[in-house]
């Protein structure tokens, strides 16, 4: 009998399950006119400040059912190709693939918005590990600048 705990070379993950290799990089920072930069706070609140600007929150696609999805090549086409904007989950799979490609630590993290006691975890936030200090990195609401996180095993 197999053990679902087992993982066989077939089911191993990918190295880069993300497919963060994927993106143009080079494009994405000439659509928000930022500059690459080795990992800091002060180039990683530049590049949030200028992700937010760039691009605004929206759920049209959603609501019209032409979400293309969440695959980082439909996010990067929408985002960089035609210069629209979208909801959390294209915003911090976009701006993570971004920071990982720039070097830093990266963790993608659900969320919720209201309730914690009651809503559903239906929001994507991104923390970066920058000089041994948690920021939480959430472009999906559209807003700089970053915020030092808590612990996430911490109750709220």
């Amino acid at each position: 009998m197999h053990d679902p705990r087992d993982r066989s070379e077939t089911d191993a993950l990918p190295a880069d399950p993300w497919l963060t290799e994927t993106l143009d990089l080079d494009a994405y920072l000439a659509k928000v006119g930022v500059d690459q930069e080795p990992p800091s706070l002060d180039a990683l609140t530049r590049l949030q400040t200028a992700h937010v600007r760039a691009f605004t929150f929206d759920n049209i696609d959603v609501l019209l059912g032409a979400d293309p999805g969440v695959t980082l090549a439909a996010i990067q086409e929408k985002f960089v190709g035609r210069g629209r904007g979208g909801y959390c989950f294209e915003h911090s799979s976009l701006f993570a693939a971004v920071l990982e490609r720039l070097g830093y630590a990266v963790t993608r993290h659900l969320g919720r918005v209201g309730d914690p006691q009651l809503a559903p975890r239906t929001h994507l936030t991104v923390e970066v590990e920058l000089d041994g200090q948690p920021l939480v990195c959430d472009p999906g609401v559209g807003r700089s600048p970053l915020v030092r996180s808590r612990s996430w095993t911490e109750p709220t």
